[in-house]
């Protein structure tokens, strides 16, 4: 990655330099960077289209006979420039990606479209010509999609198996400037002191050079982008996005990542991720880091990744002065509403520090915690959640300094409902049901904590335990919950001492008498129902008198027999 940078800082330079040194270059230009060649283009009013494509670089980007286009040098996109791929019919763009070297599409703070239609996607992917197959290696470097600044705009795409080591080189990436970098003219502006002008060199006046900062704000600083209608396979990060603004994804289906999903890394503001699905990515499903905020996530899918469904990340990016001069203060504003967070291995949403974090009517199943809020987060509101069949416990709030408001959620199965320890909640009309040991666990100091009007059932330990130590949550409030519900699961001790009791002995007694009894009627009745095997030999009945003589009711007499 390290070599890419140097690139793209050596091609901006030299950028601005041409039109300077050479009079006579007019237009896109070609130049020689690390053995291979990029294709620079410069600013116009029209789109760069794939058929300017075709007249600039007709040895580097080839039409093969399946109809598809393979690129074998560089793009980059400069200030004022927008490349359209734009083909409602469909277009394969395959960029070269083999051992020996990997092109790529680079914004410097132009534009970038590509769309395809809902018939027909428009593809992007990596290619190695050798194996006639998408590059698969990422540790010699891969193909890749990066913006930095300006706008990108997805729509009816595919972009597949591109990207490497970190998050600019990931795949598809939408990078910007540091915002604490960002141009401001207001600092050109008012008197100093008393506004007395000094003696000696000339001033200059912020409004003379109105002209010059023309074009140098945060529109051209910070990346955007609208990606709708998308599939990203097989990337290193699924999508890339830092230092970004009014990012826009919608109706996109990612998987496979070698990392995360979708990243927002550092600052990335003002985003919505909706009805998009992440799944079977290596790292998270959807994560958002340090300096983030005010993402909205709505009927998103997080589904069987190998870490967390949701990473939410609000820590202050340093906790005092330090040599690179990072703030201090947290970050947050982020909503997770109407969303499935399935089958992932570690945690369905975990939020980590920050402040202001909404999580509500979205559904939780089958991770190791349902939702976990740590490293001192402030006002968490998880309302109206439905929490299924975890691992292990299905809320956990935990360390000092943590806030979160627990309301109207539906928790089922798993070891336990609700875990508080050294946090402050206010936990309220929550039902638990279906919990094998703690319905809810206090531990440590939990004094600010409110645990009400709450209804928790199952077959376990505790119905709302509370540690008890001297900081416990002994000086919490736990009232009007309704545990009828909850039965304690048998152990040995318990049914040691059921055994052993002596009422226990008397319906024991009483229960063997009554089964002996059973037993013996039941074989006296079986004896007297036993019928002679010499029927022919038995005496014959009683005979009947009755008005009109004597009759035999039963059998005919058998006269005796006569010995010889």
């Amino acid at each position: 990655m390290t070599g890419e940078n140097k690139r793209l800082v050596y091609v901006r330079a030299m950028a601005t330099l041409a039109p300077f040194r050479v009079r006579s270059l007019v237009g896109p230009f070609r130049l020689e960077t690390s053995g291979t060649f990029t294709l620079v283009l410069p600013g116009r009013d029209s789109p760069y289209t794939l058929a300017d494509l075709l007249a600039l670089a007709p040895d580097t980007l080839i039409r093969q006979p399946e109809g598809s286009y393979f690129l074998t040098e560089n793009l980059v996109v400069l200030t004022g420039a927008t490349l359209a791929l734009d083909a409602p019919e469909g277009i394969s763009l395959r960029l070269k990606s083999d051992p020996a070297s990997f092109v790529s599409i680079v914004t410097l703070g132009g534009s970038l479209s590509v769309s395809g239609s809902a018939a027909a996607a428009a593809t992007i992917t990596s290619w190695d010509p050798a194996l006639g197959a998408p590059d698969t290696i990422t540790s010699d470097g891969r193909a890749y999609i990066r913006a930095i600044g300006g706008h990108t705009d997805l729509t009816h795409a595919h972009i597949a198996n591109l990207g490497f080591w970190g998050g600019n080189t990931g795949g598809l990436a939408f990078t910007g400037t540091d915002p604490s970098n960002i141009f401001d003219s207001s600092i050109g502006s008012g008197t100093p002191g008393a506004g007395t002008i000094p003696n000696g060199a000339p001033v200059v006046a912020g409004a003379d050079l109105a002209k010059i900062s023309e074009g140098a704000g945060e529109q051209h600083t910070l990346a955007s982008a609208t990606v709708d209608h998308v599939t990203v396979t097989g990337n290193a990060y699924g999508i890339f996005a830092s230092n970004a603004h009014n990012l826009t994804v919608d109706d996109t289906q990612i998987t496979g990542s070698l990392i995360d999903g979708l990243a927002l890394h550092q600052s990335v503001t003002e985003t919505t991720i909706s009805n998009t699905t992440s799944t079977y990515n290596y790292g998270d499903g959807f994560s958002l880091d340090r300096s983030s905020s005010n993402a909205l996530y709505h009927d998103d899918i997080s589904a069987n990744n190998g870490r967390d469904g949701f990473n939410i990340d609000g820590q202050p990016l340093a906790l005092g002065p330090g040599p690179a001069g990072f703030g201090t203060e947290g970050y947050g504003g982020n909503r997770i509403v109407n969303s499935t967070i399935t089958g992932n291995t570690r945690n369905g949403i975990e939020i980590s520090g920050g402040q202001n974090v909404e999580v509500t009517a979205s559904s939780i199943a089958g991770n190791e915690d349902g939702i976990l809020v740590d490293h001192g987060a402030a006002n968490v509101q998880l309302t109206n959640n439905t929490l299924q069949d975890q691992r292990n416990r299905g809320i956990t709030i935990r360390d000092a300094g943590t806030s979160s408001t627990v309301t109207g959620n539906t928790i089922s199965g798993g070891d336990t409902g609700v875990s508080l320890r050294n946090s402050a909640a206010s936990v309220t009309a929550n039902v638990v049901a279906g919990i094998t040991n703690h319905g809810m666990a206090l531990q440590g100091d939990t004094s600010q904590s409110h645990i009400t009007d709450n209804t928790v059932s199952g077959t376990g330990s505790t119905a709302i335990w509370s540690e008890t130590t001297a900081a416990s949550s002994g000086d919490s409030i736990v009232g009007n919950n309704d545990v009828r519900g909850w039965h304690p699961a048998p152990t040995l001790a318990t049914v040691t001492n059921w055994v052993f009791q002596p009422l226990t002995f008397v319906w024991l007694f009483l229960a063997t008498l009554l089964v002996g009894s059973a037993v013996t009627r039941k074989r006296h009745l079986q004896l007297r129902s036993i019928h002679s095997p010499f029927p022919e030999q038995a005496q014959p009945s009683r005979n009947i008198a009755t008005r009109e003589g004597t009759k035999n009711t039963e059998h005919t007499p058998v006269p005796a027999r006569r010995l010889p």
